[in-house]
């Protein structure tokens, strides 16, 4: 019997690539929070302004793809607290 047969093995699979997805979406969510606690210290111990803005726009870009992998739903309220 394959995979594809047996409705509990298709079942775990769905399970386990949903579970691969949302542990990407809190990586990445994670990731763009700590980088911008980094960016508030460049800011803090007055770093080139060039390298602080162009810190700011790649940290943007981590929290761009956060939220929308929230807003497609792959980032349940639940994961987002264990953060």
């Amino acid at each position: 019997m394959t995979a594809s047969s047996d409705p509990l093995a298709a079942q775990r699979h769905k399970e386990e690539v949903a579970m691969a997805i949302a542990g990407l979406a809190m990586d990445i969510d994670a990731v763009a929070v700590r980088a911008g606690r980094q960016v508030d210290r460049l800011e803090g111990l007055d770093a080139e302004p060039n390298a602080v803005v162009a810190a700011r726009r790649a940290v943007e870009t981590l929290a761009e793809a956060a939220r929308a992998l929230r807003r497609d739903g792959l980032l349940r309220g639940d994961q987002q607290r264990l953060l």
